[in-house]
């Protein structure tokens, strides 16, 4: 695992150099830059992305998925191929609701500068929660998902990117680790991950990206690895980014699908009195019903 991820620490049972406190970093100065160089991926999907469509297989199941911003109504992850909700991504949503310290860690001199981040929420704030899976919706080939109060992250100095965030959960202190690697900038301050380990409960997730069309993070293949076997389970294929055909096919289905909508809540705005069935302005009601009698001749050959 460590071959694969070179901007990785050092596997789990490896300690990490004691924290140099005497030296503290601004953790806004630091989240900006970090949010900056980031958000391409972290924000998925951005304004340059106005659609997406790829060929997402996942075992044996093929299926062709058709996005198109501001109309699609989906799970993050199908933006870029995978269930993957971080730490990460709670910090940088809404920095405002943690508690951070920083501390520099004193490394050796073949590593660069490294920044450790302790983050817990404040007392009034809701935790973070993890959600990681191979999978876009409907089925997942590895899922997980659990609550963290408390993030370990760890960052290199010389880029400002992070290398590595750490979660405790479950009575038994269990690990939950994601490493982020292979780092390519794709724009001014932009860079995106290319390959983000997850370890957690004895498995580890691979999950390769690339950049595609200019515009899009998105999963080209994920492999699963559990007790020494690697099985690839899921592989992204036929990508198109931002195709004016089908933003126009798109916008015209959700134009008809709000006209035929809104036909239906006229209609029973108009019928509203009867269907509700509100008795609610009735003190009282009396009446006599009568059935019309009527007979019937029948007869059978």
């Amino acid at each position: 695992l460590a071959e694969r991820d070179e901007d990785a620490a050092a596997q789990p049972e490896a300690k990490d150099p004691q924290p140099d406190t005497s030296s503290i970093v601004d953790p806004k100065s630091l989240l900006n830059k970090l949010s900056e160089h980031c958000q391409t991926w972290i924000n998925a999907p951005t304004a340059d992305l106005r659609s997406l469509q790829y060929t997402y297989t996942l075992g044996n199941d093929e299926r062709r998925v058709e996005l198109v911003r501001g109309v699609s109504a989906v799970r993050r992850g199908m933006w870029y191929g995978a269930t993957l909700t971080t730490g990460l991504h709670w910090l940088l949503a809404h920095p405002e609701r943690f508690d951070i310290t920083v501390a520099r860690l004193e490394s050796d001199s073949d590593k660069p500068p490294r920044l450790e981040l302790t983050i817990r929420p404040k007392p009034d704030q809701q935790r973070m929660h993890l959600e990681v899976g191979n999978g876009i919706s409907g089925s997942w080939r590895g899922y997980f998902s659990h609550p963290s109060d408390e993030m370990t992250l760890l960052i290199d100095v010389e880029r400002m990117l992070p290398l590595r965030e750490t979660h405790k959960f479950g009575s038994a202190a269990k690990i939950t680790e994601i490493r982020y690697g292979d780092w390519e900038k794709v724009g001014d301050d932009h860079w995106i991950p290319k390959l983000v380990d997850v370890l957690h409960d004895g498995a580890v997730y691979h999950m390769h990206f690339a950049w595609q069309g200019g515009a899009a993070w998105l999963l080209t293949h994920a492999e699963t690895e559990y007790e020494g076997k690697l099985n690839q389970v899921a592989q992204v294929s036929d990508v198109v980014v931002n195709d004016a055909a089908l933003i126009r096919r798109v916008t015209d289905e959700q134009q008809e699908r709000k006209e035929a909508a809104g036909i239906v809540r006229t209609m029973l705005e108009h019928n509203g009195p009867w269907l509700a069935g509100d008795l609610s302005g009735l003190k009282s009601l009396s009446y006599t019903f009568h059935t019309q009698r009527e007979d019937v001749k029948e007869q059978c050959v």
